[in-house]
């Protein structure tokens, strides 16, 4: 793509969403890519005539509005974990939760998550988010060990594979927030089905284009 192409108000704005997303959601890596590229955008892309397209992303902080806030179903009929919680006590647990995936606590923060998922979109999708990677983690500490102690994770009964059909049968793959499937579309790397996988990125892409 020819640089003069590029329109800069809609590059920026896009990383500043990915960033948003990725922070939000703790895929680390990414964030911190798109923080880069950032940083090493050209000054004059900075020029305050670019910063009213994406002004409203970059300047607030991230938990202005606390993450409980982002995205919360309508109240259930039926009692639930973490109904009873006082909202300031969710949006504390949720906080929490934030920081034990950042410091590779997975089990932990998951854990933590069962308690204000089922009244935060968010948390709910880091609950999986924070399972898959405690399993990723467990998967190539395993692959460490000797050879006796290893077994599949791309077996039917494997961490992977659970996790997996729990959000088959949760029907997370069409919900209205896109993250779900490209989680799914991991574990189905994970699991080495990559026709279906293949399948899944695609769908991601047509849903939301900025990715």
């Amino acid at each position: 793509v020819e640089r003069a192409k590029i329109s800069r108000n809609e590059f920026v704005d896009e990383l500043e969403w990915l960033r948003r997303e990725t922070t939000l959601r703790c895929f680390l890596d990414a964030e911190m890519w798109t923080n880069e590229i950032l940083a090493y955008m050209p000054d004059k892309w900075c020029s305050p005539t670019t910063l009213p397209l994406y002004n409203s992303h970059s300047n607030p902080p991230m938990y202005e509005s606390s993450p409980s806030s982002i995205a919360s179903p309508p109240p259930s009929a039926s009692g639930t974990d973490g109904e009873d919680l006082p909202r300031s006590k969710r949006d504390y647990i949720s906080k929490f939760a934030i920081s034990l995936i950042k410091n590779k606590d997975f089990r932990r923060a998951a854990h933590f998550l069962e308690k204000t998922m089922k009244k935060n979109k968010m948390d709910l999708f880091l609950h999986y988010r924070a399972l898959y990677l405690a399993y990723y983690q467990e998967h190539l500490e395993n692959d460490s060990e000797s050879v006796e102690r290893k077994t599949s994770y791309a077996e039917g009964s494997s961490p992977f594979a659970l996790l997996y059909q729990r959000m088959v049968d949760e029907k997370l793959r069409v919900n209205e927030d896109v993250w779900f499937e490209y989680l799914m579309g991991l574990l189905e790397i994970q699991l080495g089905l990559k026709a279906d996988a293949e399948k899944s990125m695609r769908n991601v892409i047509h849903r939301e284009p900025r990715y």
